[in-house]
Order: C-alpha cells, then structure tokens, then sequence
C-alpha cells in the first residue's frame, strides 16, 4: 500500500469517524471501501462520455482536435 494524503471538510470527517467506529474498523479501511465500491460500479457503468458526443444523431465519429477552438465550425456549419 501507498501512504495519501487527502484534504475532507470537518463534517464528512467526523461522519466517515463516527460509521467507521460503529463498524469496528479504520478510517483507512473504510475509505478504501467506499472508493472500491464507488469504481466497481464505475467500472460496470463503461467510461463516462460527453453528452454531446453521445448522442449520434448530434455528432458522429472521432472528435476533431480543434473542436474547443472552432465548436460553431462543427455544431452548426459555419464560423459565426
């Protein structure tokens, strides 16, 4: 295992405290579980994709590198 450091706001600290204590188990142990769980079901979910470029009938095939720069260029044909 790897030491990390991570920064919480006082009150999810002091809740996440108080449940790993009623478990009987570690801080650590139980920000590992709950990180687990949270990427099984990102991993059963697939990779998370823009909304634009999910929908087909907005956009198709392989998103063009310039796209953040010229975005009127491709979603509407000109460049207004």
């Amino acid at each position: 295992m790897h030491r990390t450091t991570i920064m919480l706001p006082p009150g999810l600290k002091l809740e996440a405290q108080r449940l790993a204590q009623e478990r009987g188990v570690s801080l650590g142990d139980l920000v590992r579980e709950a990180l687990g769980s949270l990427l099984q079901v990102a991993r059963e979910r697939g990779p998370v994709r823009d909304a634009l470029f999910a929908d087909d009938e907005i956009w198709e095939g392989e998103v063009p590198a310039d796209l953040s720069a010229h975005p009127d260029r491709y979603l509407y044909g000109d460049d207004a």
